[in-house]
């Protein structure tokens, strides 16, 4: 992603919801500090992805247009190797991953304009372990399973891929978002680790804020060591993710750290499981800097979605055709459920009449969705007071 500090987008009107939402986020957030490590090596001027094989030995890789190459330095910036990458091609290079068994993942899949049919993710042994100067990946052939147009309408323009991880057996991308109006979420794909052609699947969605592409995207990921906690960058902040099930991510709890400076940021990974690396692109004079990011002496800024008042229960969720929300609540006051569109527009409202002894079910389908798709929020209220949110993805 070349020099995308300089632009801006006007947040839409529409948004005004979102926006409210979003500064109650910002008010548990916190701003942490920042500290220049080193120097990246001259050839490293647009240093889009990260990995380490230890504390001191940095993988990286330049952005789209630069040499199918990996380069590897140590703490102090110093070169130390590199490592070329045959049969390929650096389109739009944009992350680096890690397995658990050490091989590291290359996604060559930044799609600025939504228009890419060619996205890839290169496949290579733990390169500490490879002998020589180069080495033939494996590739993994991809689509998105809810992309049909080549670019999509403005208004679903969230195919671009800045961040990525592996966990367990598969790799999971977090899209950099393009829509106008600005709909503020990332969405979350899930693919197999092996070589291979397949259509990633929609499993999940995050809502970074509103704002624009340089403020609240994301490009940028890395999962802890012990897969305890996931890690998303953006230009001038960063979420951590903790105590979620499985690959559920955005299932636990989450922290929003504001980061003191607004650079072309757009690689992290974890060193231990409360230290990072990160790496910014050179633009007009700044950047090109390895940082080091500490956050355990930070206190928990957690944003707490559930209320023990009322539980919600969707299913299924993702889903297509229709799904179920069933709704239990154990006073007697009556509340309103209302469901939002990515840009903040109310679809749908009921008043619901609470029942201690029953549940109560809503079942969404096209008489109420009228043949929308995407991400959507359901919020509950009572007495004009939100109390509860939760997000339902309706698959094309």
């Amino acid at each position: 992603m070349k020099n995308m500090i300089s632009h801006s987008i006007k947040l839409p009107k529409q948004a005004v919801l979102i926006v409210s939402q979003f500064i109650v986020m910002m008010s548990h957030s916190q701003t942490l500090s920042i500290s220049v490590k080193a120097s990246l090596p001259s050839i490293l001027t647009e240093s889009s992805g990260i990995e380490i094989s230890n504390r001191n030995s940095i993988w990286s890789h330049n952005d789209g247009g630069g040499n199918c190459e990996l380069y590897n330095f140590d703490s102090t910036g110093t070169m130390l190797r590199t490592l070329k990458i045959l049969n390929s091609t650096n389109i739009d290079w944009e992350d680096l991953a890690k397995d658990a068994a050490g091989n590291f993942y290359i996604g060559d899949f930044g799609n600025n304009n939504n228009t890419r049919q060619d996205l890839k993710i290169y496949v290579i042994p733990n390169p500490e372990n490879i002998i020589g100067d180069s080495i033939i990946p494996q590739v993994i052939n991809y689509s998105y399973s809810d992309q049909y147009a080549f670019p999509p309408p403005n208004s679903i323009k969230n195919f671009d891929m800045e961040a990525m991880l592996a966990y367990g057996d598969s790799l999971y991308l977090f899209s950099k978002d393009w829509s106008s109006p600005y709909s503020g979420y990332t969405k979350l794909y899930k693919l197999p680790l092996i070589a291979g052609t397949y259509v990633a699947e929609l499993i999940d969605s995050f809502y970074t804020g509103p704002g624009s592409p340089i403020v609240s995207s994301v490009t940028s990921a890395d999962i802890s060591s012990d897969n305890s906690k996931i890690i998303l960058l953006g230009y001038n902040k960063c979420w951590l993710f903790s105590n979620f099930i499985g690959n559920d991510f955005f299932s636990g709890t989450h922290q929003l750290f504001n980061l003191p400076t607004m650079t072309q940021k757009e690689a992290i990974c974890f060193i231990s499981d409360h230290e990072f690396y990160v790496t910014d692109e050179s633009a007009s004079g700044t950047g090109q800097q390895l940082y080091y990011l500490n956050i355990q002496q930070m206190q928990s800024a957690i944003i707490e979605e559930d209320n023990n008042e009322i539980q919600i229960n969707i299913f299924p969720n993702p889903f297509s055709g229709k799904c179920t929300i069933s709704i239990s609540t154990g006073d007697t006051d009556d509340f309103t459920i209302a469901m939002y569109n990515q840009l903040g527009q109310n679809i749908f409202n009921k008043i619901i009449f609470s029942s201690p002894e029953s549940v109560q079910d809503i079942v969404l389908d096209e008489t109420i969705l009228k043949n929308n798709s995407g991400i959507f929020m359901i919020e509950v209220s009572r007495k004009n007071k939100q109390i509860l949110r939760k997000k339902i993805v309706k698959l094309f």
